[in-house]
C-alpha cells in the first residue's frame, strides 16, 4: 500500500510543478478620459472576410504533429519506466518519492503527458494500472512497468 500511496505523491508533485501557471502582478493602465478620446463610426460595418487574417497552416518552427506524438511517445515512455530511469528502484519503499518527482518534472516535456498524468491521479490500483498500460500501448510500447507498482 506504501508503495501506491508514494506513486499517488510522486505524480500529483510532477503534475503540480509542470502546470505552468504562476501568478503574476496585474499590470497598470493609463486610460484616457472618454471626452479625449473621438472614434469615427465605420461608414458600413466591415465584413468578416475583409478584417479576418489569414491564418498559417502551422507556425514557423512549430512541430509537426509527428514531432508531436513522437514527443508524447517518450514522455509515456519516461513515465512508465520513471522507477529504473530515476534510480528510484534503489530507495526504500517511501523515500523513492523525490527522485521519481524530480526525473519528472525535468524530463516529461508535453502537455499531454502532463494531462494524461493530472487525470489518471485518482485513479488506484488496477484501474490506475490499466491506464498507464493502455497509454503505453497506443504509444507503440509492449507495456509500463510503472503499472506493476500499481498492482502489488
Amino acid at each position: 500500500m506504501k508503495s501506491r500511496a508514494s506513486v499517488v505523491a510522486v505524480i500529483a508533485l510532477a503534475a503540480g510543478c509542470q502546470s505552468g501557471s504562476a501568478s503574476q502582478a496585474p499590470v497598470p493602465v493609463a486610460v484616457a478620459p472618454a471626452a479625449a478620446v473621438v472614434v469615427p463610426a465605420p461608414a458600413s460595418p466591415p465584413t468578416p472576410a475583409a478584417t479576418a487574417a489569414p491564418k498559417p497552416a502551422t507556425a514557423p518552427g512549430a512541430p509537426t504533429p509527428a514531432a508531436d506524438a513522437a514527443a508524447y511517445a517518450a514522455d509515456i515512455a519516461n513515465l512508465c519506466n520513471v522507477m529504473d530511469l530515476s534510480g528510484a528502484k534503489d530507495y526504500p519503499e517511501g523515500q523513492n518519492i523525490v527522485p521519481m518527482a524530480e526525473f519528472l518534472g525535468a524530463n516529461i516535456k508535453t502537455q499531454a503527458a502532463k494531462d494524461f498524468m493530472i487525470r489518471v491521479q485518482p485513479l488506484a490500483g488496477e484501474a490506475h494500472a490499466a491506464a498507464l498500460d493502455a497509454e503505453a500501448t497506443s504509444v507503440g510500447l509492449s507495456g509500463c512497468a510503472l503499472s506493476a507498482v500499481w498492482r502489488r
